[in-house]
């Protein structure tokens, strides 16, 4: 009999912990799931709260950009009545953004004639710059001619007034004659047996005149020829041709010093530009020779 009953109490409790073990579990399986919902509350309590700010800086936003509007058109001269709706602000405002798109549209086309009229006025003072260069250019020149003529009067005088120094005590006959090329001469100086013997100075008709030593119609010997185009030889000359050494002054201002044949320049000689600048070399009939 006690065995029996001592199988029965164990067989109690088994009995009473499983159940304690079955109630337990349902516990903690209950608890997992309340933590759950409890999660996934806060969550959409999150989302909710997000959801809720973002609106609330939209419409602080939407209330600044109202305000902003109103503003922008109370300066442009269209306030906003106090009851006004949102379609009335869009309708104002896409009245406003058309005028001033065109007003843009007129700006840049003016901006557009600006800069044509700029451009054209550059190119007016690209050209008045070049003219002026010009301008400058031929004053220099024409500077540098002025001295040349200058020095050629100056080189005049002094030749006739040798001249006349050289035949004040000499007797002087005039005799017009016509040089070997045909060119009539009034002839003033001294005849030997008719002709021009000597010192001497002739007038040429439209070629200058000549002041220098003379053997019958010819220039002969050293001498100055002044042309009309102005300019000068200086230099010998051996039957009406210039032979020897001599110097060329030109009206452009170039200066040829060297020797001659046959009437141009021929053998050593230099050139000096009218900007200072020479180049000495040798001359073939007139043209120099480069060298190889």
């Amino acid at each position: 009999m006690q065995k029996t009953y001592r199988y029965f109490l164990i067989a109690l409790l088994g009995l009473f912990l499983a159940g304690w073990l079955y109630v337990e579990k349902k516990q903690r399986t209950a608890a997992k799931k309340a933590e759950s919902h409890r999660q996934i509350a806060e969550q959409k309590a999150a989302g909710l709260q997000e959801q809720l700010t973002e609106a609330t800086q939209r419409l602080e936003r939407h209330q600044t950009m109202q305000v902003a509007l109103r503003d922008l058109l109370q300066k442009q001269g269209q306030p906003l009545p106090e009851d006004y709706s949102d379609d009335m602000l869009l309708s104002i405002l896409n009245h406003l953004l058309r005028t001033k798109t065109q007003e843009v549209g007129s700006i840049a086309a003016e901006r557009a004639r600006v800069e044509r009229q700029l451009t054209e006025m550059r190119g007016s003072l690209e050209q008045m710059t070049q003219m002026r260069l010009e301008a400058e250019q031929a004053r220099d020149s024409s500077k540098h001619l002025l001295q040349v003529y200058q020095q050629q009067l100056d080189s005049l005088q002094g030749e006739l007034s040798r001249a006349l120094q050289h035949l004040q005590n000499t007797q002087l006959d005039t005799l017009t004659l016509l040089s070997p090329k045909e060119v009539p001469i009034f002839f003033l100086g001294k005849l030997v047996n008719g002709e021009p013997e000597g010192f001497g100075i002739g007038f040429y008709k439209e070629k200058g005149y000549y002041i220098g030593h003379w053997k019958g119609n010819r220039r002969h010997g050293n001498g100055k020829h002044c042309y009309l185009n102005g300019d000068v030889y200086e230099g010998m000359f051996v039957e009406d041709i210039r032979q020897g050494f001599g110097r060329y002054l030109f009206a452009s201002g170039e200066l040829y010093e060297g020797e001659w044949h046959n009437d141009l320049m021929h053998g050593h000689g230099r050139i000096t530009f009218k900007n200072g600048s020479s180049k000495s070399g040798f001359w073939v009939e007139g043209k120099m020779k480069e060298n190889n």
